[in-house]
């Protein structure tokens, strides 16, 4: 039986398998093949956030990830990469937001959000959230 290369289970697999080698250009191309034949395909905004990601895009990271915990509010990873990528734009209530989320997203995930949280609180000047953040560890 052959199999459809255009197909949502085809793509997604060349996408993991990009993702997986480190070639971001055949994640770029895969994932933004599959958002146009499914634009909800969860898959393929992790891709191009992971593409854009690696290539220091750092306002397309958040827009991606931002699509991504649209669709899907409780994505741990979609709300750590948005905070990462609001962070490295200097976004430090944006990046503290997002880092909020992604705790309660997965609140049993070893602290590795937390620390973070407490960095960018003190970008903020806020030394009580970064004392809270701290307190988490």
């Amino acid at each position: 039986m052959k199999r459809n290369p255009e197909s949502e289970e085809s793509l997604s697999n060349l996408i993991l398998i990009g993702m997986s080698k480190q070639n971001f250009e055949m994640v770029r191309e895969h994932s933004e093949r599959l958002l146009e034949l499914h634009p909800e395909s969860t898959v393929a905004l992790e891709g191009l956030a992971s593409w854009a990601s690696s290539a220091g895009e750092h306002g397309l990271t958040a827009k991606f990830c931002t699509l991504l915990v649209s669709a899907v509010p409780g994505h741990f990873e979609g709300w750590f990469n948005l905070a990462l990528a609001h962070q490295k734009s200097e976004r430090w209530e944006q990046a503290a937001e997002a880092y909020d989320e992604a705790i309660k997203a997965a609140p049993t995930v070893p602290a590795r959000p937390t620390p973070i949280l407490g960095i960018v609180r003190e970008q903020l000047g806020d030394e009580p959230g970064a004392r809270a953040a701290y307190d988490r560890l």
